[in-house]
């Protein structure tokens, strides 16, 4: 790849942060792009009130660059010169990103994963996904039990999984309080891919929506924004026109639009568990084809996903002929919901309360 001002710019932070924080030894972080702040935001929070911690952010217009708080301390690396890391002098990198390669970790570091997704890990993501990885945060007993099985058929060695949470939860519920609009809302939150739900039926999904007395928001996936512009550019010719159609945009997405909503329409996403697990409010599954990215059978088979058996308990699967009888049913049925998913979440979530804290304490036990 060819060196340019941004590759510059990388290697002198990280000959930056050399100068200034290798004896100290902080905490640090990486976020590649700009939607991984949210995963790690709690934990930042936990430990800055206790010392100095420092992000390195792959994304030059990532607002936690300008960002000012206390002992917090951020630098730019692109993304496309993570091999930069392998000079970086630090005992602890944690991250969000997936697939981060080995051969780019600092030396001598331990490379943390904090997942970004409650899905399973042998679907969504390639076979080499985690290889990289020293230590693991896992979410819940599904990642924790899937982790030990992918250490087995791979014959990792050296990895530890410690069970901590989802630290994001706590974030996903700070606007639980948020007053709730007058018209029933629809969050329309489709994973990316091939076959991703906003590709597919997402126009006659907002359509049919609006069509039966619906506020509708479209929270799309970060890669969508760009891989399926055009379908978003429709939504948003709608919303013109129609003030209970919302598009979130990439610059201004929050958790308040999950608070919002009294029901999700999702397909493969994570975010359907972040909403069910966080608001305790059902999601309507479109049944679109799989979304699976890893090619080796072996892995595939090795356990059923969560994201595959816990559709029904969280909500319903649905087409999108039945979709406006089913979230008129399961808006009528809240509650029967809300039980099911309350167990769905004690059985799938560690430290629900206090998953950054618990993440902080094992980040500073490591250096």
């Amino acid at each position: 790849m060819k060196r340019n001002n941004d590759y510059f710019r990388s290697l002198y932070n990280v000959k930056k942060f050399n100068a200034r924080f290798a004896r100290k030894k902080p905490v640090v972080f990486y976020s590649r792009y700009i939607v991984h702040n949210s995963f790690i935001a709690p934990i930042l929070s936990e430990l800055t009130k206790r010392g100095e911690v420092v992000v390195f952010c792959g994304d030059k217009h990532d607002p936690q660059l300008q960002k000012k708080q206390r002992n917090l301390h951020t630098f730019y690396l692109d993304f496309r010169y993570e091999s930069l890391f392998r000079l970086l002098k630090t005992p602890v990198l944690a991250t969000a990103a997936t697939s981060f390669a080995a051969k780019n970790k600092p030396k001598d570091s331990k490379l943390v994963h904090i997942f970004h997704s409650l899905v399973s890990i042998n679907y969504v993501y390639t076979e080499s996904a985690y290889d990289g990885y020293d230590v693991f945060f896992a979410t819940g007993e599904h990642h924790y039990n899937e982790l030990r099985s992918y250490a087995k058929q791979k014959n990792w060695k050296n990895k530890t999984f410690f069970k901590i949470g989802y630290p994001k939860i706590i974030d996903v519920t700070a606007n639980k309080r948020l007053p709730k609009p007058k018209t029933a809302t629809v969050l329309l939150a489709p994973s990316w891919g091939k076959y991703n739900l906003l590709r597919e039926h997402g126009l006659e999904i907002v359509r049919q929506l609006l069509d039966a007395g619906y506020a509708v928001t479209v929270r799309p996936h970060t890669h969508s924004y760009q891989n399926d512009k055009d379908i978003l550019d429709e939504i948003r010719a709608i919303a013109r026109t129609d003030h209970r159609c919302i598009v979130e945009e990439k610059e201004s997405i929050s958790t308040a639009s999950l608070a919002k909503a009294d029901l999700m329409i999702s397909d493969w996403s994570g975010a359907a568990y972040e909403f069910a697990f966080g608001f305790l409010k059902p999601v309507l599954f479109i049944d679109v084809p799989k979304k699976i990215n890893n090619q080796n059978q072996k892995l595939l088979t090795l356990f059923t996903p969560m994201e595959v058996y816990l559709r029904d308990i969280v909500g319903k699967v649905s087409s999108i002929e039945h979709m406006t009888e089913d979230v008129e049913s399961m808006l009528a049925n809240e509650k029967i919901y809300r039980k099911k998913i309350v167990q769905a979440r004690k059985n799938h979530l560690y430290n629900l309360s206090n998953a950054h804290k618990k993440a902080a304490l094992c980040l500073e036990n490591m250096l």
